[in-house]
């Protein structure tokens, strides 16, 4: 039988639940799914098409600034380093941001945790297919980048946006009481666009700049998204160390967001 335990550190439930409890969890989790979507979507007359539109865009228009100046970066590498970052910036301002509201819209009576952390991933997947499948279209039948480059493509992407979201939680609790930290967040993914390796490879770096890079999670993800589209990267010269440590803490940060959901929705309400 399900119990419920409050106290004033948090409020634990142990037991197995019910099929009818399964049953309305998986209702809720859907109820929360789409008013995530309806959000997104708001009063724009493209509604969630948006999703689909603004990477290909964007990364239209870096390509048309990068070709003006002559540089040297394939088009195939530009899209996937501006989308990919574009999903990283995506999940990590949401995770930051979720403490606003975790109630997932019932005001009424508290949503099992676990309703709410499928929910979130389930919209993070779906967010990040969304904003990948007209690049991975345009990889395979404009560039004819290989189908294994464009699946690892979207395989990367899933893994950005589901890791970075984990990473945002994990300080939306020190941002909540810290506001002026979010806008530092938000300079800084900015500075890193154009300092870590989005629109181009970490080829065309060296020195300091190369060296900082290597600590830059992004630059593992979308270096090996690169190597596997056969493009141009130095992903192999790149060692075990630092990335083994540095993939390491970001999957620390990201599983420790994900476990405290429940800890930062008890923190939040009126009765903690």
């Amino acid at each position: 039988m399900l119990e419920r335990t409050i106290d004033n550190e948090s409020c634990r439930e142990s037991g197995p639940l019910s099929v009818r409890d399964k049953i309305i969890d998986r209702e809720r989790s859907s109820f929360i799914l789409r008013k995530k979507l309806r959000s997104v979507s708001g009063r724009k007359r493209l509604g969630l098409a948006w999703i689909v539109i603004d990477p290909i865009v964007t990364s239209l228009i870096y390509l048309f600034v990068l070709t003006v100046l002559r540089a040297r970066t394939d088009p195939e590498s530009l899209f996937i380093g501006i989308v990919t970052y574009q999903v990283l910036t995506n999940s990590i301002k949401s995770g930051s941001a979720s403490v606003k509201d975790l109630t997932g819209g019932f005001k009424a009576e508290r949503i099992r945790t676990r309703t709410m952390l499928f929910s979130t991933i389930r919209y993070r997947i779906i967010d990040t297919f969304s904003s990948t499948a007209g690049v991975m279209a345009i990889l395979y039948f404009i560039y004819g980048v290989p189908l294994v480059g464009v699946m690892a493509f979207l395989i990367v992407a899933q893994l950005v946006g589901l890791l970075f979201e984990g990473v945002g939680l994990s300080f939306s609790m020190t941002m909540k009481r810290i506001p002026d930290l979010y806008n530092v967040m938000t300079l800084f993914l900015r500075l890193m666009f154009f300092a870590g390796p989005v629109m181009y490879p970490m080829s065309m770096t060296e020195g300091l700049h190369y060296r900082v890079n290597l600590y830059n999670p992004f630059t593992y993800f979308v270096e090996a998204s690169r190597y596997i589209s056969d493009l141009e990267t130095t992903l192999l010269e790149f060692g075990a160390f630092p990335g083994l440590l540095v993939i390491a803490v970001v999957a620390i940060l990201a599983y420790r967001g994900y476990s405290k959901i429940d800890s930062y929705r008890w923190r939040m309400t009126t009765w903690a």
